[in-house]
């Protein structure tokens, strides 16, 4: 009889245990991969510590110096790690790309020019396009890959009158299961016009801008994070991750890991029921 009566609290401890067990592999933060794909009038980067870009351009101008008059560059620019890089265009009009680095003793980018010249920007660069040169003579448009950090858009409360913007755009939501290498989609968000987007707690995002034209830019990016914060002019802004009610819906794993401690619970329950 002692002894049925010692076992019963250990039967309490033992349910209780399951059941912070399945609420904690519930709520647990998991990286999530996020896709995002947008259509801006603005993007802004920071090339990775780890990677360097290569852009490849035809007649386009380069300024590297405030008040210097544009020279006509053809070739590709490797743009090197930890400079700052915006770019920019609305609608048919020109590409602009500016480059600044924090450092004015190292070079934010190297310019190989097509006759085979080579010479080091420092400090602060623009690069600008012109409409007839974002198509190649083969008629592609401009890809520009990008790795580091990203943030699409701008906050509206920071721009002029005439403020370069993100024009609307989805995330969609590639999540990582409780256990295995396994992903599963959980769910996407829609991005409105004016909203500004950031990764947050992430690794380098990958991807590029696509300018074509006779239109804005594209910009696709896919990185692995904690969530993404979107800011919208106006109203209260919003984070973008896996829900913990998203991953019991869709991870096979955790919906076996739930399966498997209502099991468990029903036979505590069970037995603490045939305890006197």
């Amino acid at each position: 009889m002692k002894g049925a009566k010692r076992i019963k609290p250990l039967l309490i401890i033992m349910a209780a245990i399951v059941i912070a067990g399945v609420v904690v592999a519930s709520l647990v933060p998991l990286p999530t991969t996020f896709n995002l794909n947008v259509s801006t009038q603005v993007v802004q980067a920071t090339i990775s510590p780890q990677h360097r870009v290569d852009w490849h351009f035809r007649n386009a101008l380069i300024y590297d110096n405030y008040d210097s008059p544009g020279k006509l560059f053809t070739g590709y620019v490797r743009v090197l790690p930890k400079t700052q890089v915006v770019f920019e265009r609305a609608g048919n009009s020109p590409l602009r790309i500016a480059l600044r680095s924090q450092s004015a003793q190292e070079p934010l980018a190297e310019l190989h020019s097509s006759d085979k010249t080579k010479r080091d920007l420092h400090q602060w660069a623009s690069i600008v396009v012109p409409l007839k040169s974002l198509h190649s003579q083969e008629g592609r448009a401009t890809v520009l890959p990008v790795s580091g950090d990203i943030a699409l858009g701008a906050e509206l409360s920071q721009l002029s009158d005439h403020p370069a913007l993100l024009l609307g755009g989805r995330v969609a939501l590639l999540a990582h299961s409780l256990l295995g290498d396994e992903k599963y989609e959980a769910g996407t968000a829609e991005l409105e016009t004016g909203d500004f987007v950031q990764v947050k707690d992430g690794t380098d995002a990958h991807g590029f801008v696509f300018v074509g034209a006779n239109s804005d830019m594209t910009g696709v990016f896919r990185v692995i994070a904690r969530r993404v914060e979107v800011s919208r002019f106006g109203a209260q802004g919003y984070a973008v991750y896996a829900s913990a009610l998203n991953r019991l819906k869709n991870d096979t794993a955790l919906q076996l890991v739930w399966a498997a401690a209502v099991f468990l619970l029903g036979v505590l329950m069970s037995w603490m029921k045939r305890s006197p």
